[in-house]
């Protein structure tokens, strides 16, 4: 496990996102426990810090602390994953409908360039799974739709889903059709029109979640 920390912000802030970061990229295994000693060493730091970013990792979503056992990074049940999925799919499909009105052309281009990469790694190598440009394009169409109360849920939301990724993997069968639903979904927002937004997010919403469930059953 390489856990490093950034050289800017407060010390708890650096051992928050040091730790943040092994969550997400599997460094640490779901389910694992977060020992403060082990982690105070690696990182050199004293335990004040630490407790205080482990708290902020439970607040989070990414771990949960059991008293007199410590603080483990959390393994999504199946009811948990499922109950995420259903709120991401309304908060995403609002989303989509309100950024094909409010949407910037700079945000366009974003979309569009990011497209446009995935579109040739997909061309170069059809066994790729779907780069993580998949949660920065989600995250642009939030951020196009002007409301921050949807952004400011969602954003805690990602970090959970990410560790549903890590669960499911980014499967390269589902990759080439995950691409062409992104692309249906920027074409409507170009066009500016509300109700096709919504409804290309909710069957690439709907198709993402049941590959996510199917491969989760799969894998037992």
């Amino acid at each position: 496990m390489d856990i490093r920390l950034e050289s800017d912000s407060s010390l708890a802030d650096r051992v928050y996102v040091a730790l943040e970061d092994a969550i997400l990229s599997g460094q640490i295994k779901l389910g694992g426990r977060l020992l403060e000693s082990d982690i105070a060493e690696k990182l050199s730091v004293s335990r004040a810090p630490l407790r205080e970013a482990l708290r902020r990792l439970h607040f989070e979503g990414l771990a949960e602390t059991i008293p007199r056992r410590g603080t483990y990074v959390i393994r999504p049940s199946r009811q948990d994953i499922i109950d995420l999925l259903q709120v991401r799919e309304e908060l995403e499909c609002l989303a989509a409908r309100l950024a094909a009105e409010f949407i910037s052309e700079r945000e366009l281009k974003h979309l569009s360039d990011g497209l446009e990469r995935i579109g040739k790694l997909l061309a170069r190598n059809r066994t790729a799974g779907y780069p993580h440009h998949d949660i920065d394009f989600h995250q642009t169409v939030i951020h196009a739709s002007g409301n921050g109360k949807v952004l400011q849920v969602m954003t805690g939301m990602y970090r959970q889903l990410r560790l549903v990724r890590l669960m499911s993997g980014a499967r390269a069968h589902r990759a080439p059709a995950a691409y062409r639903e992104h692309v249906a979904i920027f074409e409507a927002l170009r066009s500016r029109n509300p109700q096709a937004a919504e409804d290309k997010m909710r069957k690439h919403i709907e198709s993402s979640a049941e590959n996510i469930l199917n491969t989760l059953q799969a894998e037992g």
